[in-house]
């Protein structure tokens, strides 16, 4: 499938998967934005030590997830890491899926798992999967939109803060409640 997404002036894309809010801020902590599209093949029981298989990089999911876009919600949902809101029905683009919100834990993630060793902070993976995005600072807040796109379930997610200014939500908002998503045949 190919996702067609226009971003705001002075935003920043990675044309595969994401864009980040504008300088100097981009997707960081306070103030930051980023939007992202990914699949989930599972989550982390604890998404603070996702390489739970000792291979230096973010393994699959130990908490396996079925196909369904339910499947996900709940897994999502019955993870203590962080908190969740309730799914709610949401479409896009005529395709129809759950959103719901995550609120990440503040306070530092240098005891989480590293890939890189010299990185003084940890990541937060909550979902396994491509392209294998993880939060972008402690107190981070994922609103994720779970679309099932004929039978393949599709993520997008706006990564925000509490402090993040209200007119860079609501453009991020407006990427994703504007994307198309095309089909190509197989």
């Amino acid at each position: 499938m190919t996702i067609v997404a226009t971003g705001p002036a002075h935003w920043h894309g990675y044309p595969d998967w994401a864009m980040d809010g504008p300088e100097p801020v981009r997707a960081d902590a306070p103030r930051g934005i980023a939007v992202s599209l990914l699949t989930a093949d599972g989550v982390y029981s604890d998404p603070c030590h996702w390489n739970w298989n000792d291979t230096g990089h973010a393994d699959i999911g130990d908490v396996k997830v079925g196909p369904s876009v339910d499947d996900l919600v709940a897994a999502l949902r019955a993870n203590t890491y962080y908190t969740s809101t309730a799914a709610k029905p949401v479409t896009i683009d005529g395709f129809s899926g759950q959103e719901l919100e995550l609120q990440m834990p503040g306070g530092s993630y240098a005891h989480c798992d590293k890939d890189d060793p010299s990185d003084p902070g940890g990541h937060v993976f909550p979902l396994s999967g491509g392209p294998g995005l993880y939060t972008q600072g402690p107190a981070n807040r994922w609103h994720l939109y779970i679309l099932d796109v004929n039978g393949t379930r599709l993520i997008a997610v706006i990564l925000s803060y509490a402090k993040t200014p209200q007119n860079n939500v609501d453009l991020a908002q407006n990427i994703i409640q504007t994307m198309r998503i095309e089909q190509g045949s197989a």
